[in-house]
């Protein structure tokens, strides 16, 4: 499991943010049953009780070259206290990746906030590129704490600025702790205005 400690730890920290019960080591014995070749996406999802479960699927192998996005006419709310953690209420981005299954060439849907500001795509960390760093949404942009982010961050890859949508149109990057980084670009320039 690449950056397993960091899943890990964004888990226990979620959990005890939300009052969830979190048994590590028995979460861990579980990851420990999953299967042990080729590539697999593991998804573990973490009950109020503490009861937990993981599915595992393939993982699709991508083609080289740049990933496309498209930005979301719909805009999130910075300010909800659940932007911090990853968790299944979803919907905004569930509807998105809804609205592009029928389109293989666009690989995410990147989203702003109330302010206008780039946050995060559905699947992805946005990262965007100037004089060999990496800059990256900051949380109380409504970015999520990516587990890939963390690590570019605290290696002084990526800080943390302010980006808007005029800031991903010579390309950028997206990102996520099962992909790593990918270089991108918008399909089609749509508004992304405060509202």
């Amino acid at each position: 499991y690449p950056r397993l400690q960091g899943h890990l730890n964004r888990l226990a920290s979620s959990a005890a943010w939300l009052g969830f019960d979190c048994d590590l080591a028995a979460i861990e014995r579980l990851l420990a049953q999953q299967p042990d070749s080729g590539d697999w996406r593991i998804r573990l999802t973490l009950a109020k009780n503490g009861g937990f479960q993981a599915t595992a699927t393939p993982l699709v192998s991508e083609t080289a070259g740049t990933r496309l996005a498209l930005l979301s006419p719909s805009r999130i709310d910075s300010r909800h206290p659940l932007r911090r953690h990853k968790t299944t209420l979803r919907p905004q981005y569930e509807a998105a990746l809804q609205d592009i299954s029928a389109r293989p060439e666009i690989f995410d849907v990147l989203f702003c906030n109330e302010r206008g500001e780039i946050c995060e795509g559905a699947r992805s960390t946005v990262f965007v590129e100037r004089d060999g760093r990496l800059l990256t949404p900051p949380l109380d942009s409504g970015a999520l704490p990516g587990v890939l982010r963390a690590e570019l961050l605290a290696s002084g890859q990526a800080v943390e600025a302010t980006l808007y949508p005029a800031d991903l149109a010579g390309g950028f990057w997206l990102g996520n702790a099962v992909r790593d980084l990918r270089p991108a670009r918008l399909q089609e320039e749509m508004p992304c205005n405060a509202t």
